[in-house]
């Protein structure tokens, strides 16, 4: 544990999105440079009864929203990878349509072998796919996380 203040979550905040990725934003060194954060909220998702397609359907639609908010100097196809909670690939493709964006541009290469683990997911997947292919400095990916009424994007470049 670094030295310091610890950082305080407010008690909304969903431990399986963003939140469990607050690490990130740490002020010691380290691979990656955050470049970008955003996140989306709507409470009202906790108290409406949804079915999983609804549901699904609703946290593509604001990983869409967040996608397209990235900053101009950080163009989706300028982007490596897109990582992303390993869903079927029915939800992947979902994903893929909003975001605009081919299969090539997802690293699925996890979908089969782990399923979904919440939002260890996106590091996991990071880590593999650097491990197979090595970044190069100045490479910039987008992790996309989900939680129960909370969605989050952020973009790395490589250090």
């Amino acid at each position: 544990m670094r030295p310091g203040p610890r950082p305080v979550h407010d008690s909304a905040e969903s431990i399986l999105s963003d939140g469990a990725l607050s690490f990130i934003l740490s002020k010691t060194g380290g691979d990656y440079e955050l470049k970008h954060l955003a996140t989306s909220s709507d409470l009202s998702h906790l108290t409406k009864t949804y079915g999983v397609l609804a549901f699904v359907d609703n946290s593509v639609k604001n990983l869409g929203k967040l996608w397209r908010a990235i900053p101009p100097e950080f163009p989706p196809e300028k982007m490596e990878k897109v990582f992303c909670g390993n869903y079927n690939m029915l939800i992947q493709r979902g994903l893929m349509r909003e975001l605009r964006t081919g299969q090539e541009m997802f690293y699925l290469d996890n979908l089969r072998r782990l399923g979904h683990v919440f939002s260890c997911d996106v590091l996991i997947n990071l880590t593999d796919y650097a491990a197979e292919t090595p970044l190069a400095p100045g490479a910039t990916v987008t992790c996309l996380t989900v939680g129960y009424f909370r969605w989050g994007c952020f973009v790395l470049q490589k250090c």
